[in-house]
């Protein structure tokens, strides 16, 4: 590897470092961040398009630092929305450095969210006002996420209309598909499932309380089984269905010569032990409706591993590297001596 590009990487890491430091000063000097976050961008730009960079987190970037600069001249809140750019420096930083430290290249991308706020009524789009407003607020980020042009895009959710109705909201004029992979939880007996919330949930709580209420008892294992199914069946589907999709963007990679995208949205039973696992989340701030999570697919000279698939995953604003077994269908840690598939 050049070292000019090595050297590269590392200025503008030092950049983000500073850019994390001038973030956390109180008051905050605008001034300093708005030409650090200048200098970021530029920067990382010239080396995306010098080293060829596919990475996604380039096509956000452009928009945070243009609402971020925006902002910053006007006076705005920047809170949020700095927290979010950096997050995305660290993610491009990580890939790049996995990218040429270990010689591998991004071979799909997949991004998982889960619907919206939701009444659980089956009927139209099912979901609440404010789930609605929710997804809507994100339909720009998130549509932006596929790029049509170096990407094929397969847009998935789950057969619940609470699922596709979020999906519709986020892609209204793309071609969706239904996949019963992606579904909630499969019930034993439907009849006695409402009876047991009318029991067990109070009365008073409106639906944001109720829909963590729900969330906190699946993951402290207190549906009973009789009723809901076994513990553990969403978990098991999620790992089966990673290993499907892995083989459906190598079908894809062969036929269309792009990255394969899948945009996918389902359910927390499906989702949630994937981030919670891999970020050490705590009962009580688990994924919540309309959040969602990145995840890159690694290679070695684009030819997917059929043992370990390193993988780099982002959510909220955090990002770690693991590995996805597939023989034994489960995330391990990534480590030195299984980082990079032969």
């Amino acid at each position: 590897m050049p070292e000019d590009t090595r050297a590269e990487l590392f200025a503008i890491g030092e950049l983000h470092n500073t850019c994390l430091f001038e973030s956390k000063q109180i008051p905050l000097n605008v001034n300093d961040i708005r030409s650090v976050v200048l200098q970021i961008t530029q920067r990382l730009l010239k080396y995306g398009r010098v080293n060829e960079s596919t990475f996604y987190g380039y096509q956000r970037l452009v928009k945070l630092s243009d609402t971020l600069l925006a902002l910053l001249t006007t006076g705005g809140s920047i809170g949020v929305l700095l927290a979010d750019y950096l997050t995305v420096i660290e993610s491009i930083l990580l890939y790049e450095d996995v990218i040429l430290t270990e010689s591998l290249s991004l071979f799909a991308k997949f991004t998982l969210m889960r619907h919206g706020q939701t009444m659980y009524t089956g009927q139209g789009i099912d979901l609440t006002q404010d789930g609605q407003d929710m997804v809507l607020g994100k339909r720009e980020l998130l549509s932006g996420y596929v790029d049509k042009e170096k990407e094929t895009a397969v847009i998935i959710s789950s057969g619940a209309a609470r699922a596709k109705g979020t999906l519709g909201l986020i892609f209204p004029d793309e071609q969706r598909y239904v996949s019963d992979l992606v579904l909630h939880m499969q019930m034993n007996d439907k009849e006695k499932v409402g009876q047991w919330f009318a029991e067990n949930f109070d009365p008073k709580w409106n639906i944001e309380e109720r829909i963590a209420a729900a969330d906190r008892f699946y993951v402290e294992r207190k549906f009973p089984e009789e009723i809901f199914g076994p513990h553990g069946e969403s978990e098991a589907r999620f790992f089966y269905s990673a290993e499907v999709a892995l083989r459906y963007a190598s079908k894809l990679k062969r036929k269309a010569g792009k990255i394969p995208h899948l945009f996918v949205v389902s359910h927390f039973e499906f989702l949630n032990h994937f981030v919670m696992a891999i970020f050490n989340l705590q009962i009580g701030n688990t994924l919540d409706t309309s959040e969602h999570i990145e995840i890159s697919v690694l290679a070695k000279n684009d030819i997917l591993s059929p043992t370990i698939v390193p993988l780099i995953v982002r959510f909220r604003n955090s990002v770690q590297k693991v590995i996805f077994n597939r023989k034994k269908g489960c995330i391990e840690q990534w480590t030195v001596s299984n980082s990079t598939p032969s």
